[in-house]
Parts: structure tokens; C-alpha cells; sequence
């Protein structure tokens, strides 16, 4: 595990920084962040619809407030 967290927390954002540069220079700046707010707008609702697990989600919090726990409701 501590792998996938090093590559993760390291190349993720390094490709995002790829990706966005390359947007920005193609299509310009403004262009570029109002085409990614679009698209997760697009892709957030059918990634849910596909994925019925996320809608159902819950984290719970423990009444004293040290622990948060993730539930998933039934199905």
C-alpha cells in the first residue's frame, strides 16, 4: 500500500499538471477551467448513475467525535 500512495500522491498531480498546461495552451485559460467545470458537471451524474455503491455512501460520525467510519446502506 505504501507504493500505490507514493504513486498516487506523486504522479497525480504531476499529470494533472500535464494535462491542464496542455488544455490552457490549446485552448486558453478561461477556455481551459470552463471546459473542466463542464465536464465533471457531465461526468459526475453518469459516474453516479453507473455506480450505484457511490450513491448510497455514508459516512457516520462517532457521537464523541474521534472517529469518522464509512458505512454503505443496503442495496
Amino acid at each position: 500500500m505504501p507504493g500505490v500512495f507514493t504513486v498516487v500522491v506523486a504522479g497525480g498531480p504531476r499529470l494533472a499538471d500535464v494535462l491542464h498546461g496542455g488544455a490552457g495552451s490549446a485552448f486558453g485559460a478561461r477556455e481551459a477551467v470552463a471546459g473542466g467545470g463542464l465536464l465533471v458537471g457531465l461526468v459526475m451524474p453518469a459516474l453516479a448513475a453507473a455506480v450505484p455503491a457511490l450513491r448510497r455512501y455514508r459516512v457516520r460520525r462517532d457521537l464523541t467525535g474521534s472517529r469518522a467510519r464509512a458505512t454503505r446502506s443496503a442495496p
